[in-house]
C-alpha cells in the first residue's frame, strides 16, 4: 500500500507549511493500515460473530467490532491461527 506524504496538498491549503510541488510516496506502516481498517469498521457499525465449539456445546459470541475494533481484530487473528484450539 502506498500513501502520499501529504506535503503537496498541505502546502496548497495551509499558509503555515512551506510550498511543495513534489508528491512523494512512501509505504504505509502497519499501524496506519490497521487504523484505516479500524476506521472503516467503526464507520460500517457492524458486528462480528464467532462460534466457540466446546465439549459442553457451542457458544455464540457477538463481537462489537464497531466499538472495539483492535480487540476484535486481535481475538479473530488468534482464533484463526489456532491459538485457542485445545485450551482448557
Amino acid at each position: 500500500v502506498k500513501l502520499t506524504s501529504g506535503k503537496t496538498s498541505g502546502s496548497l491549503t495551509s499558509s503555515a507549511l512551506a510550498v511543495s510541488n513534489t508528491n512523494e510516496s512512501r509505504e504505509a506502516t502497519l499501524e496506519e493500515i490497521l487504523q484505516s481498517q479500524f476506521s472503516l469498521m467503526r464507520h460500517r457499525k457492524r458486528k462480528g460473530y464467532v462460534t466457540l465449539h466446546t465439549n459442553m456445546g457451542n457458544i455464540g459470541l457477538e463481537l462489537h467490532c464497531d466499538i472495539t475494533p483492535r480487540t476484535c481484530t486481535n481475538f479473530l487473528q488468534l482464533a484463526h491461527s489456532g491459538r485457542y484450539d485445545g485450551t482448557k
